[in-house]
């Protein structure tokens, strides 16, 4: 899938606008004329905050393409039970 059609996906997903679209590409193409490696599109998607991590993987961006996620983006672990008390 090419940057231009995960952000039309994006788009139509809501997850973010025309215009986040255009900037991100532009500045991947800015980052590539300065002979800088350029980080992937969905990347500087997440890092500029214009998706989330869920949106990205929803739209078919495979989750080893993703920074490992943040405490924030973690599921929250179940609660665990308290021990048993010792026996008397």
């Amino acid at each position: 899938m090419t940057d231009w059609d995960l952000g039309q996906k994006l788009i139509e997903q809501g997850a973010c606008s025309l215009d986040q679209v255009r900037e991100v590409l532009s500045l991947k193409e800015r980052m590539g004329d300065l002979g800088a490696m350029a980080k992937p599109f969905a990347r500087l998607l997440l890092e500029r905050g214009y998706v989330r991590r869920d949106q990205l993987l929803k739209a078919g961006v495979p989750e080893g393409e993703l920074p490992p996620p943040t405490p924030e983006e973690k599921p929250a672990e179940a609660p665990r039970k308290p021990a048993p008390p010792p026996p008397p």
